[in-house]
This record gives C-alpha cells, sequence and structure tokens, in this order.
C-alpha cells in the first residue's frame, strides 16, 4: 500500500519549501510562522501555562479547604488533585509538545534557507 500525497514526511523530504511551511502550519496551528518571532510565542504559551496551573492549584486548594471543614479532608484531597494533576500535565504535555514542533520547524526552516543559498551555481 502506498502513502498518500499528504505524508508528513513525504512533505517534509520535499525540497519545496512552501508546501512543507503549508505542513508545518498543520501541524503547528497555535503558532503563527513567519508573524512574529517562534521564540516570543512560546514564551507566551508557557507564561499562560503556568497561570494555568497556578489557577488550577488555587481552584483545588479551595475544594480541599471546604472538604476540609466539612470533616472529609482525605476525600478532599482526591477530589481537588486528581482533575487538577491531570488538567495541569495536560497542559504541559501541550507545551512542550509545541516547543518540540517550533524547534524542529526552526532547524527546517533553516536547513531549507541553506539549501536555498546553495542552489545551482
Amino acid at each position: 500500500m502506498t502513502a498518500p500525497a499528504s505524508d508528513a514526511r513525504s512533505d517534509l523530504s520535499s525540497p519545496d519549501w512552501p508546501a512543507r511551511k503549508r505542513d508545518w502550519q498543520r501541524r503547528l496551528p497555535r503558532l503563527r510562522l513567519e508573524a512574529e518571532p517562534i521564540e516570543e510565542q512560546i514564551d507566551r504559551y508557557r507564561r499562560a501555562t503556568i497561570a494555568l496551573s497556578v489557577v488550577t492549584m488555587m481552584v483545588a486548594g479551595m475544594v480541599l479547604v471546604l472538604f476540609t471543614v466539612f470533616g472529609a479532608p482525605w476525600f478532599g484531597l482526591l477530589v481537588s488533585l486528581v482533575p487538577a494533576g491531570t488538567v495541569i500535565s495536560a497542559a504541559w504535555r501541550s507545551h512542550q509538545q509545541l516547543r518540540s514542533g517550533a524547534r524542529k520547524y526552526l532547524l527546517d526552516r533553516e536547513a531549507s534557507q541553506v539549501n536555498a543559498n546553495e542552489g545551482p551555481q
């Protein structure tokens, strides 16, 4: 069975940079490629992930305090930390995937620029 034409590997091995750039845009939909520096966008997402983590832990703390006041601290710990841990770990995992994808995009863009500069002579 042959791979479809939209396969990521075939797009990335293509010498056609616009096609590869479209593939990168599809793979990194939260980043605006070529609009502003990728590093600034990644830093903004990191700060948003930190804020999400802090707010989630504050809500979990309030739930824990509420259950503790009514005499069920262990149940409150379970009810507050399981969802909070899931949300926080998913946010950081997503951030790591975005950062990794952005790093790969930057390497591919640099390699493409080097190849374009070397071009046929």
